[in-house]
């Protein structure tokens, strides 16, 4: 069967995760890579995995500044869109008018209306068109929504997810888009979109009320050697999810001084599931010792990813299955996140906003009405 040849829009997730992600399948080339120029996209081409595996020199990769030769290119199967937040419209629009399968680095827009908008433009050829929320498919969280779903917790009523990381630890930092307000920075778009699309896959429904707080931790930043800059963006927040019959409570901090942690808890009347990046996933019942919920083989499979976050093992699951879908001829993959969903999760990420920014608790839906003393 030939390789899966694949385009990547934008030189930074696109390359440190995406890139990697799919080279291990062994099943694909990158044939093209445009960035702001092609002098810095050559560099970070050199850099990357992509060196070792198309070699820079070959006549076969396109490096341009142009992110439109990728999506036109006739030696192209699948564009991956991964260039900051800001762009995205723009460059997903264009690719969504080709034929071609496409991979959407999230959030698609940065409001529902954007993401509205986008969705529109959606024609209805047969390719592959699907959004990089990657948890779904990592092994411990699949099983775990298996076993919501055949009852083994019976019914959940409560979950919560902190995700941290050592990001910007002090106002030293020098500016990164992601710490501007207006081009889409903050923790609320790049973690919370997350955490929420995998509580909607454990759930399978909608919520009904968002509430959220949202902190910059720092305002101004003093780079050394660099312009003092202000900042509004989040680097932390936490929100609470009302689904029917379960309250969900979601927190994301990028100023871990504990280092990197993403923990889980799921409670359900007949049982709980609890995963950390240490033990992994636990299964309890009747206050007894826990269960692994896969097998050691499987664990170590997982840990030998290596990965330095829980999103960069969970890509290397899910470029496989969106290979494998390509290659049979599949538009649609079971269980993946798409345009539909963006719209869903950006409902809610705009619901935390208008809470933080107003003191509110936010109804997206009907209140149930209880007598609960």
């Amino acid at each position: 069967m030939e390789k899966l040849r694949i385009g990547i829009i934008g030189t930074g997730i696109g390359l440190r995760q995406i890139a990697p992600g799919f080279l291990k399948t062994g099943q694909v080339e990158i044939t093209a890579v445009s960035g702001s120029s092609i002098d810095r996209t050559l560099l970070h081409v050199q850099e990357s995995a992509i060196a070792g595996n198309n070699g820079v020199e070959s006549n076969d990769l396109l490096v341009t500044d142009d992110f439109k030769k990728v999506c036109d290119s006739n030696d192209v199967d699948l564009i991956c869109v991964t260039t900051p937040n800001e762009f995205h419209i723009e460059q997903m629009a264009y690719a969504l008018n080709t034929d071609k399968h496409i991979l959407l680095e999230k959030p698609v827009g940065m409001t529902k209306r954007e993401t509205e908008d986008l969705v529109k433009l959606k024609n209805n050829k047969n390719r592959l068109v699907v959004v990089d929320h990657q948890l779904r498919f990592n092994p411990y969280f699949v099983k775990i929504k298996k076993l919501i779903e055949h009852g083994n917790i019976g019914k959940p009523y409560y979950i919560s997810i902190n995700h941290a990381s050592p990001w910007i630890m002090d106002n030293k930092h020098d500016y990164l888009w992601s710490l501007d307000k207006e081009l889409g920075g903050g923790v609320r778009l790049a973690l919370g979109i997350h955490l929420i699309d995998l509580v909607r896959f454990f759930l399978g429904c909608e919520p009904y009320a968002v509430s959220a707080t949202m902190n910059n931790i720092f305002y101004t930043y003093n780079p050394i050697g660099s312009k003092e800059f202000n900042s509004q963006v989040s680097l932390y927040f936490s929100a609470n999810l009302n689904f029917p019959e379960c309250d969900v409570v979601l927190s994301n901090s990028a100023v871990s001084h504990s280092g990197y942690q993403f923990d889980m808890m799921i409670r359900g009347d007949q049982g709980e599931i609890g995963f950390n990046l240490k033990d992994n996933a636990i299964f309890y019942k009747n206050n007894k010792d826990g269960e692994k919920i896969i097998s050691d083989d499987a664990t170590k499979e997982y840990d030998l990813l290596g990965g330095n976050t829980i999103f960069w093992n969970s890509f290397t699951y899910y470029a496989q299955i969106i290979v494998d879908a390509i290659q049979n001829g599949d538009n649609k993959i079971v269980n993946a996140s798409g345009l539909d969903d963006a719209i869903k999760n950006m409902t809610v990420l705009d619901a935390m906003m208008t809470s933080s920014q107003n003191g509110t608790r936010e109804l997206l839906g009907e209140w149930p009405k209880n007598q609960y003393s």
